[in-house]
């Protein structure tokens, strides 16, 4: 009897380009209108651009789509214990990767 061999597929998975993103994504402004902002319509500069990036950081965080967003739009409560696999903890983890890689360079 014929078996259908199921092989493992390697998404992205390159913490460097991850952290590069990131850094990338938490300096950008949100400069929506409070009118905007509560009708979920984020139009301007700042938000497009996160939002072509948060793709490209699941990607490379090597994260299924149920992991939406992949990370906080804002910077969470670090006195707060955030699960690992939430968008706050991937926020953390990516920040502590982020100073290790600022402090590495100097």
């Amino acid at each position: 009897m014929p078996v259908k061999r199921r092989i493992a597929k390697k998404l992205g998975g390159n913490i460097e380009d991850a952290v590069r993103l990131f850094e990338e994504m938490r300096q950008l402004p949100c400069t929506c209108t409070a009118e905007a902002k509560a009708r979920y319509r984020h139009d301007c500069p700042g938000c497009k651009r996160w939002w072509t990036l948060e793709p490209e950081l699941r990607h490379a965080l090597d994260l299924r789509l149920w992991h939406f967003p992949t990370i906080s739009r804002h910077a969470p409560d670090p006195r707060y214990a955030w699960p690992d696999d939430s968008k706050q903890g991937r926020w953390l983890m990516l920040e502590q990767a982020a100073e290790r890689r600022r402090q590495a360079a100097a």
